[in-house]
């Protein structure tokens, strides 16, 4: 079950140095996923040994959908990170609380603390805010607004807001006063 990579394979195909103590074998379904471009490029999630590719859309119900023992998510945004690979030894076993990874980053989430998100994030799109303002510093104008930063200040405490606002659809096109 087991393919065999060197050390200096590893090092091509990872892009890390691997201590010489590592061990020089991977199993198979992790070699397959690294080596598959497809695994960093799209989001997905493995249960019971399947994986099934997930665009954005699919986020915030995968996250709040009860998911088959054991499982890994991996989302990503920028499609050029393997950010899955911190999970592959340590697969979930909880659907209330679990880690999923976004791209370089492996981020708890408490699943009862989304729909809070959920509403904070629709409050603040109501007021026009982007999603880069929603994950960054939102510009000038918008600090007339005390509520919208109060609430935005508390959900980005919150490990799982950058995945929340991830999934959000993306604003309609703004006109520009033509008819």
């Amino acid at each position: 079950h087991f393919r065999s990579i060197s050390s200096r394979q590893a090092v091509q195909i990872l892009g890390i140095r691997i201590s010489p103590s590592a061990g020089d074998g991977l199993c198979r379904m992790c070699a397959e996923l690294i080596a598959d471009k497809s695994s960093r490029q799209k989001s997905w999630i493995m249960e019971a040994g399947k994986r099934t590719i997930l665009d954005r859309n699919d986020w915030i119900p995968t996250i709040m959908r009860d998911k088959t023992m054991p499982f890994i998510l991996y989302l990503t945004s920028t499609h050029k990170t393997q950010g899955f690979i911190p999970l592959m030894s340590r697969p979930n076993r909880n659907n209330r609380t679990y880690v999923l990874a976004h791209d370089r980053d492996v981020i708890r989430v408490d699943r009862e603390s989304v729909p809070d998100l959920l509403a904070t994030a629709d409050y603040l799109r109501d007021r026009k805010w982007s999603k880069a303002e929603m994950t960054g510093e939102p510009i000038t104008d918008r600090y007339a607004d005390e509520m919208a930063i109060r609430r935005w200040y508390k959900a980005r405490t919150n490990p799982a807001w950058p995945v929340v606002v991830g999934g959000l659809a993306p604003l309609p096109a703004r006109s520009e006063g033509r008819t």
